[in-house]
């Protein structure tokens, strides 16, 4: 199932306009289209949110985000601490590398 079907069909989110995959790699990437309003920063940070119910992590924290050019494609690439518990309360932490391809949004208006 991709990520844009389970956002519109279990969070009831259609306001999100996205391809690709779950933006673990370049080749996976998570592709933003250009909205209405065209706040694609703030569509990457619901899509986290997302993927962190996805993963049944209970928090995240952003630790760095860079943007960078990869064959034609402008990628805003954020580092992300996602917070988790066992059932015996023991947390770990999973450090990961989302993939937004931004390049149909970045300087448009």
């Amino acid at each position: 199932m991709t990520l844009d079907t389970i956002i519109k069909q279990f969070f009831k989110d259609d306001t999100i306009f996205i391809e690709g995959g779950y933006g673990e790699s370049f080749e996976d990437r998570i592709i933003i289209y250009k909205s209405i309003d065209n706040d694609f920063i703030g569509d990457e940070y619901k899509i986290l949110e997302y993927l962190r119910v996805i993963k049944g992590a209970y928090a995240y924290w952003m630790v760095q985000q860079s943007l960078r050019r990869i064959e034609n494609s402008t990628l805003d690439i954020l580092e992300v601490d996602f917070y988790s518990k066992d059932i015996f309360e023991k947390e770990s932490v999973e450090r990961v590398e989302i993939y937004f391809d931004i390049t149909q949004c970045f300087g448009k208006e």
